[in-house]
């Protein structure tokens, strides 16, 4: 009898987070069968008005000696004032500290990629019309 009788492909426009937790935790057991065992420390540092109004920052985590950039924004008003220099002047040395040897990030071709460039990242790779018709760039930072 063959096993593949009794399994079905599902759709989940949603999303089921159980079902991601499994995913996550199937792949991480594989990876860690091949890599060893391994985690990711989350971060973020933001930027708060004295009323309480978050108006940027950045998220990311750290795995052994790399650093992943997930989210960088400010807000467009306070964009051009050294706030995003700032937060990641702060990003590098924190995770320069914790002992990471690069950090790498993907990025949109509208996204101010020059920013980056500017800030010592390299283009890893370009991915043409990777964003919603845009270029999208991977890119990295050796520390």
């Amino acid at each position: 009898m063959n096993q593949n009788n009794n399994i079905e492909i599902i759709l989940d426009e949603k999303g089921d987070k159980d079902i991601e937790k499994t995913l996550i935790d199937g792949l991480k057991a594989f990876n860690e069968s091949i890599v060893g065992p391994y985690s990711r420390q989350n971060f973020q540092y933001y930027l708060k008005t004295t009323d309480n109004h978050i108006i940027g920052g950045i998220t990311g985590g750290i795995r052994q000696d790399q650093c992943f950039i997930d989210i960088f924004w400010v807000d467009e008003k306070y964009r051009h004032r050294g706030f995003g220099k700032k937060l990641l002047t702060k990003t590098e040395k924190y995770v320069k500290e914790k002992g990471c040897q690069y950090i790498m990030l993907h990025t949109a071709e509208f996204q101010n990629k020059d920013f980056y460039l500017h800030h010592g990242f390299n283009i890893i790779t370009t991915i043409p019309v990777g964003f919603m018709g845009y270029d999208a760039y991977i890119m990295k930072k050796e520390l």
